[in-house]
């Protein structure tokens, strides 16, 4: 059963997936189950297909990335930031990690926007070095979305537009620029 997020929300989470380093038949088989089972909304299945992997494979920053972006959709915030922070642990020069880490600091009941911040910018860095255009897109909006919510709102437009830079099919950050009458 899917949950009632917005098809944003999913669609940008699920774009953050990553492939694990393992290259096992059985690492893969889980890890299709699991991209499968995520489309489906079968977000605990996916889960499942998760653990076999890291009880077969060993630990894997990808797998523990991807775990975060379910507990993202699953509303699991807690989980979610743990997941991430193990992700970037485990391998600290992927960008798109520190993307989800930072998002999981704007969710939740308390959300804290200068440790979100922070990481979107240091996902920016990494993301940069590695031309990572879609992955720097995805960081530059969601450091807009911080800024807007700090009531920041010519900033939040200077990382919608850098976010279109990035990526001129964002459609995303053309509505977030169209619903601040920009």
């Amino acid at each position: 059963m899917r949950l009632g997020h917005d098809s944003f929300q999913f669609l940008l989470l699920t774009a953050l997936v990553v492939a694990p380093a393992v290259c096992g038949a059985d690492a893969r088989t889980h890890f299709e189950q699991a991209q499968a089972l995520t489309r489906d909304g079968d977000y605990k299945g996916a889960l499942e297909a998760y653990d076999a992997i890291l009880s077969t494979a060993g630990e894997d920053g990808a797998v523990r990335h991807n775990r975060a972006l379910l507990y993202l959709l699953t509303n699991e915030i807690d989980k979610a930031r743990e997941e991430a922070r193990m992700a970037t642990e485990l391998d600290p020069k992927e960008g798109r990690y520190l993307v989800t880490l930072g998002v999981t600091w704007m969710k939740g009941d308390k959300p804290d926007l200068r440790k979100a911040s922070m990481a979107l910018k240091k996902a920016v860095n990494v993301l940069e070095k590695k031309r990572d255009y879609e992955g720097l897109a995805m960081a530059y909006f969601n450091i807009g979305v911080v800024c807007q919510r700090r009531r920041n709102l010519e900033e939040a437009r200077r990382y919608y537009e850098m976010a279109l830079d990035n990526n001129p099919a964002d459609q995303n950050a053309r509505e977030a620029l169209g619903a601040m009458g920009l």
